[in-house]
């Protein structure tokens, strides 16, 4: 059997956390929009729901968990590819990675995905994240996608891996790879 190399997929779903580890998984259809225009040399700053209505957080979701289940290998992990798959426009970050991220109004809720990696790295690293500043916030904006289901799908595309935690033992992430 040929073994995969390794490559790291952080997918930060910390706002999914106990409150939303038991709901069922909404699904939510997007649109096919034009691809063209996906990455920029833009430097990043955050968008709308109004600017992008069709990537709710859960489709977003919805399309990482397809995208990181259909990955084969590192060498299909790259900036153009997670663009075009996801149906996102990532912008250059000032850390030299790629950045898309949605700001909700009102509640205080963001989410979006991150990616970090160059044509000599052989770790790259690919993250959904969900944040919101103030502790304590009601997470149904963001919690169309519960964390059981999400770790139940990657599990079943054969990812390994857990929970990460902070120095005082704080949930971080989840960190899951697949391959050796």
């Amino acid at each position: 059997m040929r073994r995969l190399p390794r490559f790291v997929l952080a997918a930060v779903l910390l706002a999914l956390g106990s409150a939303c580890a038991h709901e069922r998984a909404q699904l939510s259809s997007a649109s096919n929009k034009d691809q063209r225009g996906m990455t920029s040399a833009e430097t990043f700053k955050p968008s709308s729901l109004a600017e992008h209505p069709d990537l709710t957080p859960a489709a977003v979701s919805r399309k990482f968990l397809k995208y990181l289940s259909s990955l084969q290998g590192v060498s299909d992990l790259s900036q153009a590819d997670v663009s075009r798959e996801l149906g996102i426009p990532l912008k250059r970050t000032a850390s030299g990675g790629y950045a898309f991220r949605i700001v909700l109004p009102h509640s205080g809720w963001s989410y979006g995905v991150d990616f970090l990696g160059s044509a000599g790295l052989k770790r790259k690293t690919f993250s959904l994240d969900f944040a919101n500043d103030q502790r304590g916030r009601d997470v149904g904006p963001v919690c169309e996608l519960g964390l059981n289901d999400a770790l139940a799908e990657l599990r079943h595309a054969g990812y390994e891996g857990g929970p990460e935690f902070g120095e005082i033992g704080q949930l971080q992430n989840y960190s899951l790879s697949r391959g050796r």
